[in-house]
């Protein structure tokens, strides 16, 4: 299934839209798993993961540090997984590893992203827990935090304002075995926020082969 944001930002390939850009929207107020508190919330302890920034460098560092936040999106937490045995126990919680997905689904959202909680956005960061998710199933049931990556393959098209930046280029998936590879096809909108780079608009679309 091919992974595409195709949300409504008009005139999102002109960088136009840069210079309407206010800011994030308001960044969540914890992104951790609670501790075990009552049977609702009955889940080991976990650090709050650590999101890397989209610095403010070349088009092929912005490329590329995007694509190294999405690997560590797709990984997150998969090592703490692994490594502690309250998280592999058999009477883990069924919600639990749901649960922690959806906090690294904050957490990555609420510092790479100008829009945090849209429902048109929705769908998108869904299919980003999901990989995240599953990754997880996968360190409790073999004991290895995973490896998926996105590798850039090749810049395109590139081009810069003082209001931000527009990136093209093309990625390749590596699953490390759960779920499929792939090559897209990146197009990327990033604005200046507090130091960093952060998405206004990002879309991925399956490259044909050749």
């Amino acid at each position: 299934m091919d992974t595409r944001a195709l949300l409504s930002l008009s005139g999102v390939l002109g960088l136009a839209l840069l210079s309407g850009c206010t800011g994030p929207d308001p960044a969540p107020e914890n992104t951790a798993v609670p501790s075990a508190t009552s049977p609702a919330a009955a889940c080991p302890d976990v650090a709050v993961v650590d999101v890397p920034r989209i610095g403010q460098g070349s088009d092929a560092q912005h490329a590329a540090d995007l694509l190294a936040a999405y690997s560590d999106w797709a990984n997150a937490g998969t090592q703490a997984v692994a490594d502690d045995p309250a998280w592999r126990a058999a009477d883990l919680a069924a919600h639990c590893l749901p649960d922690l997905a959806r906090a690294n689904r904050k957490a990555f959202v609420g510092k790479l992203f100008v829009t945090r909680d849209d429902a048109a956005w929705d769908e998108y960061y869904a299919q980003r827990e999901a990989i995240n998710l599953a990754n997880l199933r996968s360190a409790r049931l073999t004991g290895a935090g995973t490896r998926a990556s996105f590798e850039l393959q090749q810049m395109l098209e590139y081009s810069h304002t003082d209001s931000g930046s527009f990136v093209k280029f093309s990625a390749a998936y590596r699953s490390g075995g759960i779920g499929d590879d792939r090559l897209d096809r990146w197009y990327a909108a990033l604005v200046p926020w507090d130091g960093a780079m952060i998405i206004d608009y990002i879309e991925a679309t399956k490259q044909a082969p050749g």
